[in-house]
């Protein structure tokens, strides 16, 4: 039987609420607020690292556009995977890493099961609505990034947080990118 990346993290999610309270989190229905994205800093090997470039701009409380282009060094077929690495935010200034983990084998295919998110990628950018995508230049314009879009579960920890994006071939690094939000009491 095979599970969803988003049912995972529903019973990832849940599983670990459980444990979350009773450590000092507090948790509750929350906004999550985008505060920006940067490249993620050298790790000393680049030689298989894809050359890209991306902006961001806050359009609201909750949506932000993105830019992005990229030269793939590969056609984005089942080859190339992706993770995301959750850390928290941590007292002293610093990050608890691996707070979450997803990592998916087949990136395509997996943008691909997020349906709104998949539909406003290939109608912001020169992606097709097939996989896999060809070795071609990739740009991504005005693309809108709001996480109600994300299927994500509405109860979580209050927290600061930092996203790690991996796009991998295997275990190879090729793009990484850090993006920064604050998971905040929602509005009423």
């Amino acid at each position: 039987m095979e599970i969803s990346i988003y049912h995972w993290g529903l019973f990832a999610m849940s599983l670990t609420a459980f444990f979350i309270e009773p450590h000092g989190f507090k948790m509750g229905k929350v906004d999550i607020l985008f505060k920006y994205s940067e490249p993620c800093p050298p790790d000393g090997n680049t030689k298989d690292l894809w050359n890209f470039t991306m902006k961001t701009k806050k359009l609201s409380r909750k949506a932000t556009a993105v830019t992005f282009t990229t030269i793939p060094k590969h056609a984005i077929d089942e080859h190339i995977g992706a993770q995301l690495d959750v850390s928290v935010a941590s007292g002293n200034g610093g990050w608890k890493p691996n707070y979450y983990t997803v990592r998916s084998n087949d990136l395509c295919n997996t943008l691909k099961s997020q349906k709104n998110v998949f539909k406003q990628l290939t109608e912001n950018s020169n992606i097709s609505a097939r996989c896999p995508f060809p070795k071609t230049p990739l740009a991504l314009n005005n693309y809108i990034v709001n996480m109600d879009d994300y299927n994500l579960p509405k109860y979580l920890p209050y927290a600061s947080v930092m996203l790690e994006l991996f796009i991998l071939e295997g275990k190879k690094k090729c793009i990484c990118v850090r993006s920064f939000m604050d998971l905040v009491p929602a509005k009423q």
